[in-house]
């Protein structure tokens, strides 16, 4: 599961694209807008991953929810809930605070 991770993402005002490594347990990532996104996540016991990812978002950034973030910036936190492999599934729902989001991660490559 450790790797650098392709994220598509599409929402209800447009489609994105973000990078993330993923790496024992955590998540860490960005998109070309300057959002930010850092977690962690574990097994239950149903043999899924759950966490949560907090999304930080610059000043004036329009989301893919159609959301543009404040002069302060926006922050907030998106639960998950996914299968163990996430990445064979053809798009995973987030159901974040600014609406729901459809997302496809795809492995690019092994961390080194």
């Amino acid at each position: 599961m450790n790797g650098f991770y392709a994220g598509y993402f599409a929402g209800g005002a447009g489609n994105g694209l973000a990078m993330f490594v993923i790496a024992d347990g955590k998540i860490s990532g960005a998109d070309m807008a300057g959002v930010s996104f850092d977690g962690a996540f574990g097994e239950d016991e149903e043999g899924k991953l759950t966490g949560t990812v907090s999304v930080q978002v610059p000043p004036g950034v329009t989301v893919v929810q159609g959301v543009t973030a404040p002069a302060q910036g926006l922050t907030y936190e998106v639960p998950f809930v996914f299968p163990m492999k996430f990445d064979k599934e053809p798009f995973l729902e987030l159901r974040t605070p600014l609406g729901n989001v459809n997302v496809r991660l795809q492995k690019v490559r092994e961390l080194p």
